[in-house]
């Protein structure tokens, strides 16, 4: 089989969910017409994106999964005239999409007790419509969740939150937002990529 070259997505990209992304391949000249699939799980399973593509860039609709996975994979099939396949490639590492993701604090941050401080984040295509929205956070690294509070109704990407009291400083903090449908079903969370202190 002659090669094929997947040249966009590749590997480690973040693609937000919802939005429309340019896949873009490379092959053989008796290669006239392709096949794109996605997984989101390795390569585990794969869902048809669109067969008998003429050319070699094509505008996907990048799916809404219910949370954001970095185990995303495109894989082209080209065929020729004659409908036989001539060559395959896939990414040569997972991509992201990502649904959710907060930019603040994200890591490296040092909160005081009792001031206020605005927890933000950053919103793409969901699966369902957002009906709620819950904002924890831990002071131990995950061991336990406190809930900050909840916003219903609408998703206004930030919120103001009043630092806890700690008695001596922590270093293993996170905030996490959760994302829910009419039904309590999470439909995309993210926590804070590394930790952040909070100081007496």
């Amino acid at each position: 089989i002659l090669s094929m070259w997947l040249i966009n997505p590749n590997g480690v990209e973040t693609i937000p969910s919802g939005s429309t992304y340019t896949i873009e391949w490379d092959g053989p000249a008796k290669a006239v017409k392709f096949k794109l699939q996605y997984s989101l799980n390795k390569g585990k399973d794969w869902k048809t994106i669109k067969k008998g593509i003429v050319g070699k860039t094509y505008n996907w609709q990048v799916p809404k999964p219910n949370k954001s996975t970095n185990k995303c994979l495109v894989k082209v099939t080209g065929y020729n005239a004659s409908g036989k396949k001539v060559g395959v490639d896939k990414s040569n590492a997972p991509f992201k999409i990502e649904v959710i993701t907060i930019t603040s604090p994200n890591g490296g941050e040092t909160l005081t007790s009792g001031n206020p401080y605005n927890i933000k984040w950053d919103t793409y295509g969901t699966k369902k419509p957002i009906f709620k929205i819950l904002l924890k956070y831990t002071i131990n690294g995950g061991k336990k969740w406190l809930t900050i509070g909840t916003i219903k109704g609408n998703n206004p990407g930030t919120y103001q939150w009043t630092v806890p009291a700690v008695s001596a400083a922590k270093n293993k903090c996170k905030v996490m937002v959760q994302l829910k449908d009419k039904k309590g079903k999470s439909i995309g969370s993210d926590a804070s990529d590394g930790y952040f202190g909070i100081e007496p």
